[in-house]
């Protein structure tokens, strides 16, 4: 039995900002799972969740649990009452709690939101959650569920600024951008699934002000073509992007920072994390490495690093209290620590014979005092 989402008409009218191709397969995922629950506390596996959104690896799957959710806290969903002037707002759930132990999360859906996923008379639109999650564009995504809602008619009319919010496209893409990077690749790739699928351009003078998709039903296949889509784009902020770009420009770091692995490192860290992490490794990585594991341990290592400098104890200065002594040291022997904590992985990833690495690891280890550290790294040249 396909697994068919039902959702009200107003979820489409929601512009689901930041979202990744894996944010949408989580939420609508979640959605079919939380259809004709009501407000009730709903316990998911891990395992059925990732069925849905055909994601296997754990590790990634977890990590994108929380980032999904991260991004939804933000997208607060504005609506009104009857017969009161006002406007509220609220969140999709109330309870969200990711059991890592037991592999499952607790999730319930927020009074108000209720009546998006529950007993549908009229004004919903449903679709098949398996056509959604193969769908790899996130324009295509936004827009697959537009067509959906319309099936009826065949054609729907959007305005330019209405498309803009609907599918969250940058402000700053141009009419001509628009086609290339967001109609022309989710028309090509939801061809397989509405039939004869065009769009018109409305103009008002020179300039287009509205779009008109038609088609003529939808498709029903026994087997769906790959299709490889073009300009399927990772959004990120401008100053990560800048930060991307310089790491690109280290000849060591460059091979790795492919879309699907820049993809992965967003799934695994918040923005502020790669930014610091990324900083790092362009200054720190000076050799050939050839797995994206280990400039995921050279981010985390960027964060952990601490950001305290290390203090100089000036021999002829009297401390006049015992205790501010003792912070002085505890400073620099915390700083000690986590430069050898630095150095000790720069010497295991460092690709130098079994043999060679323990004689390093073992002198490191008797290092008692940041000047004999720092003669070590000339030494060595880590």
């Amino acid at each position: 039995m396909k697994e068919v989402v039902e959702i009200h008409n107003d979820m489409n009218n929601i512009a689901f900002k930041d979202f990744t191709e894996k944010d949408y397969n989580i939420f609508f995922s979640l959605c079919f799972k939380m259809k004709n629950q009501s407000t009730k506390n709903v316990i998911l596996t891990f395992s059925e969740l990732q069925k849905l959104t055909k994601e296997k690896d754990l590790k990634r799957f977890k990590a994108s649990l929380t980032n999904t959710y991260d991004k939804l806290i933000k997208i607060p969903v504005t609506y009104k009452k009857e017969g009161v002037n006002g406007i509220g707002k609220f969140t999709f759930f109330i309870d969200y709690f990711i059991d890592e132990d037991q592999k499952q999360i607790e999730i319930s859906v927020h009074k108000n939101f209720e009546y998006l996923l529950n007993n549908f008379t009229k004004n919903f639109t449903k679709f098949e959650l398996e056509q959604f999650v193969k769908l790899r564009s996130i324009y295509s995504k936004g827009l697959f569920r537009v067509l959906k809602q319309y099936n009826a008619s065949k054609w729907v009319k959007l305005s330019v600024k209405k498309f803009r919010e609907l599918l969250c496209i940058p402000e700053t893409y141009l009419i001509g951008d628009i086609n290339r990077r967001v109609i022309n690749p989710a028309i090509k790739e939801l061809g397989i699934y509405f039939q004869d699928l065009n769009i018109e351009y409305i103009k008002d003078g020179r300039k287009t002000t509205m779009f008109k998709f038609t088609w003529t039903k939808v498709k029903q296949q026994e087997k769906e073509p790959i299709i490889e889509i073009e300009d399927v784009e990772i959004k990120v902020s401008e100053n990560l992007y800048t930060i991307i770009e310089k790491a690109k420009k280290n000849r060591f770091i460059n091979p790795l920072l492919t879309v699907d692995n820049i993809e992965l490192l967003l799934e695994m860290f918040s923005e502020e994390q790669l930014i610091k992490g990324l900083k790092y490794s362009t200054k720190e990585i000076n050799h050939q490495i050839e797995k994206i594991t280990y400039l995921i341990k050279s981010i985390k290592l960027g964060n952990q690093k601490a950001s305290k400098k290390i203090k100089i104890i000036q021999p002829e200065k009297k401390v006049e209290n015992i205790q501010d002594q003792g912070s002085i040291e505890i400073d620099e022997i915390s700083s000690l620590k986590t430069e050898k904590e630095r150095i000790a992985f720069l010497i295991k990833e460092s690709g130098l014979a079994t043999k060679q690495r323990i004689n390093l690891m073992s002198r490191l280890e008797k290092i008692e005092n940041i000047d004999d550290l720092n003669n070590f790294i000339k030494e060595v040249k880590i």
